[in-house]
């Protein structure tokens, strides 16, 4: 099956420096984890093809740096993106208090049907955890998000976050009359510890009708 154009969704990766936002796209991608991660300048492309029910979907990943200097360079990611991932680290407070600045950013630049997650990486370490699940649920709540955790080391959550966008914007194609707040109850934690990765393997996606190829 050949991908359209229309096919083709926009994922820009956002979030402080050192959550692991190259480590979440570099697991969804290839599936591999590497315990250090050169930062990102500016930003990085990566694609990946999900087939969702009868659909394929190109996912276009921007993993934009969390150096404060680079954050003009973030703002051309989200702009025109489908969905944007706004990533903290479950054991560091301050990569959760900086995701205000993110979604103060989305609200003025992205577009106004932007898919907004509020991911919580590092989940492998919960018994380190300095954010509450219940904390971080209620903020996305509040700001029209949806909360998720998962693990780059592990792969634990990872294909559930871009399944998740895949079914959503799927829903949205077959009632483009409804918002997304009329297809997902918002600010709900998605807990992920029976997940597709435990059941199949990372990258090899066969459950729920969705399976993945790289690009």
């Amino acid at each position: 099956m050949t991908t359209s154009k229309e096919d083709i969704v926009k994922v820009c990766l956002l979030g402080k420096y050192g959550v692991g936002k190259t480590s979440l796209a570099t697991r969804f991608i290839s599936g591999t984890f590497r315990k250090s991660c050169q930062a990102t300048v500016g930003a990085a492309f990566l694609t990946k093809i999900i087939c969702y029910g009868n659909r394929e979907y190109c996912m276009a990943l921007w993993d934009t740096s969390g150096d404060e200097k680079f954050r003009a360079v973030a703002a051309l990611t989200y702009r025109r993106a489908a969905a944007a991932l706004v990533v903290y680290d479950i054991t560091e407070k301050k990569s959760f208090d900086d995701v205000e600045y993110w979604m103060n950013e989305l609200r003025k630049k992205a577009p106004e049907d932007i898919l907004i997650f509020v991911i919580g990486n590092k989940l492998d370490l919960e018994s380190q955890r300095a954010v509450s699940r219940s904390s971080a649920e209620q903020y996305a709540k509040e700001n029209d998000a949806v909360h998720l955790e998962a693990s780059a080391k592990t792969g634990e959550g990872i294909s559930e976050i871009f399944h998740e966008i895949c079914a959503t914007l799927s829903k949205v194609s077959q009632d483009k009359n409804s918002g997304y707040l009329d297809h997902r109850e918002k600010g709900t934690t998605i807990h992920l510890g029976s997940s597709l990765n435990d059941q199949h393997g990372v990258g090899g996606d066969t459950a729920r009708g969705c399976r993945c190829r790289t690009h």
